[in-house]
């Protein structure tokens, strides 16, 4: 699950759910806040389903099935709005419990890092006393403030009682082209996305080795039941599969995107080892360095997605006969759409790495 805030445009509005996540969201009019709202991705793999909030707060809430139901509420308070205390304590109370509240507050207060506070600070604090709730903010800075070259601690993940000791929290330690650093949010057990069963390999499998090991005897099923004699037969067979029929490995593999080449690997590592160095020291000229350092990736990445679709499109145009243009049109437009499917899938895929991930 990915819970985020800004400005999501109406054209990426048909693509924001796909068959891999569903997208809640709450638009906000560009002139009324400086962000285009909330968001919130869930999985497909598990179940869920949206909450209805009246609230005049930036907020969306979905409720996803782990081994229980759980809420999840994204949220974003804008720095110069005043918020009433009433309205916080309404949006509270009408998420189901047990609840996970995530979200950029723009509050300011000692319990979650700050060096002061403000009354908004004490609005949230006011707001954790009377719902009983558990803030899983270890004073970790969470954004980055590039005028001033200063990190505060804006994000925060509050949670009811009962889930706290069931979560891990951690900020991480990269602003991956953002201004805020992510808030990772894990299960304790450490699971990860759906495991399945592993399956056998047929296509590798030592046939010959397979039918020695598989004998069946007329002794298996003379003697005893009927059940007696299938669990013999059964227990041969998978033997004898097992020792001959390799299996899948039950994990999931890493799925990269096709562009992706050491060329974008090194500009990445680069950019982070910058980040590290303006971190430590938050000069001007690391800053600048940085800043130089976090446009190359973008620039390559940029450059070469623009290659391979050109590269793409004149090989699949070479291979189509030159006799038929309206043929030729079709298949063209389907290998591009084709193309476009797979990188999508495979970036889709890769944000698994930032999702909230919960175990089945």
């Amino acid at each position: 699950m990915c819970c985020s805030s800004g400005d999501f445009s109406e054209e990426n509005h048909d693509s924001a759910s796909t068959w891999l996540h569903n997208c809640v969201r709450r638009d906000v009019d560009g002139d009324a806040s400086p962000t285009g709202g909330v968001y919130l991705f869930t999985s497909n793999l598990y179940p869920s389903n949206f909450v209805t909030l009246h609230t005049s707060l930036q907020a969306v809430a979905v409720r996803i099935h782990i081994l229980s139901l759980v809420t999840v509420c994204c949220v974003y308070l804008s720095p110069n709005d005043v918020v009433p205390q009433v309205d916080l304590n309404q949006l509270v109370s009408q998420l189901p419990a047990p609840f996970l509240l995530l979200g950029d507050f723009n509050r300011h207060s000692p319990l979650w890092g700050h060096d002061d506070t403000n009354s908004c600070g004490r609005q949230v604090e006011q707001l954790i006393s009377d719902h009983c709730l558990c803030l899983h903010n270890n004073h970790e800075k969470t954004y980055f403030h590039a005028p001033t070259r200063t990190l505060h601690s804006l994000d925060l993940a509050i949670c009811t009682p009962s889930l706290l000791p069931l979560l891990n929290f951690e900020v991480d330690q990269d602003l991956h082209n953002s201004d805020h650093f992510l808030l990772l949010v894990s299960h304790v057990n450490g699971a990860g996305v759906r495991n399945h069963p592993p399956t056998y390999r047929f296509h590798r499998a030592d046939w010959d080795k397979f039918t020695r090991l598989a004998i069946i005897t007329g002794i298996m099923v003379q003697d005893g039941t009927v059940n007696y004699a299938v669990l013999n037969v059964t227990e041969v067979i998978r033997n004898a599969a097992g020792a001959a029929i390799p299996k899948t490995l039950n994990f999931h593999r890493k799925l990269c995107k096709p562009w992706w080449n050491s060329t974008c690997q090194q500009a990445k590592k680069e950019r982070r080892r910058k980040w590290g160095i303006f971190r430590r020291y938050p000069t001007t000229d690391n800053l600048i360095a940085f800043k130089r350092a976090k446009a190359l990736p973008r620039k390559i990445r940029r450059q070469i997605r623009e290659n391979l679709r050109s590269n793409m499109c004149l090989q699949s145009h070479r291979q189509l006969p030159i006799n038929s243009c309206g043929e030729r049109s079709k298949q063209r437009m389907a290998f591009i759409g084709t193309l476009l499917f797979r990188y999508w899938k495979h970036r889709l895929l890769f944000t698994r790495r930032l999702l909230l991930i919960w175990p089945t």
